[in-house]
């Protein structure tokens, strides 16, 4: 349905989507789209890694929120006219702010969620041995970016997957700069292409390019002082 997106960027796992929703929303349909976004959120909240057949991605997620709030909201407009003088007031200043409240407080989860799905990922990224596979960082707003498709100056970017260092350095600088808006909102877009690369590297939480090449420059140099057995 509308309220429901179902496409490429929106995956619901093993949620059961409702068939329709009632004109006027029906007691069932509040039950129903409220058990959804409850269910919606304990996926969230168990990590489901992504591609798996039970995880709810960010996109789903929030359609779920959304549609439980709309089905709420047309069912208690609709009640509006016939509702007596005090469910109207209780619905004003009792159910309404803690409807909002409800929002704010999964908005607050979802943030919580970024951050640690971050700082775990960062953590694997930094301590990742040689051929080892990068972890998906999620942009500041909690979207993954692997795949994602984005507007810039007017052209459709589609973000790839930056499973290696050797990935990072194949950006285009557009996919950098894409890359960097969804890191860094608030910083402006300046450098080579290399040090926009390496501030993506920095991002996804290993170190810098250039620090990689000394690193492993001095590995080099190590053994070749070391006479071969």
């Amino acid at each position: 349905m509308d309220l429901l997106v179902q496409d490429n960027l929106h995956s619901y796992g093993a949620l059961i989507l409702p068939d329709e929703l009632n004109d006027p929303p029906s007691a069932r349909d509040v039950v129903t789209a409220s058990r959804l976004a409850q269910t919606a959120l304990q996926n969230k909240l168990e990590g489901y890694p992504a591609g798996t057949a039970n995880q709810v991605n960010d996109e789903a997620f929030m359609a779920c929120a959304q549609y439980e709030h709309t089905v709420i909201a047309r069912s208690m407009a609709h009640n509006a006219d016939a509702a007596p003088a005090w469910f109207i007031h209780w619905s004003n200043t009792t159910f309404n702010p803690a409807l909002t409240r409800i929002a704010d407080d999964i908005r607050d989860i979802q943030v919580s969620l970024t951050n640690l799905t971050s700082n775990v990922y960062k953590d694997h990224n930094r301590l990742l041995p040689v051929g080892g596979t990068f972890r998906e960082i999620p942009f500041t707003t909690g979207l993954r970016p692997w795949d994602r498709q984005v507007q810039l100056q007017g052209n459709q970017v589609i973000l790839p997957p930056l499973r290696s260092r050797d990935d990072v350095l194949a950006l285009t600088m557009m996919e950098a700069n894409a890359y960097l808006l969804g890191y860094y909102p608030n910083d402006p877009l300046i450098g080579t292409l290399l040090q926009r690369q390496e501030k993506v590297m920095l991002a996804i939480g290993s170190s810098a390019i250039q620090t990689q090449e000394i690193e492993q420059q001095s590995v080099d140099n190590t053994w070749a002082g070391h006479p071969a057995f």
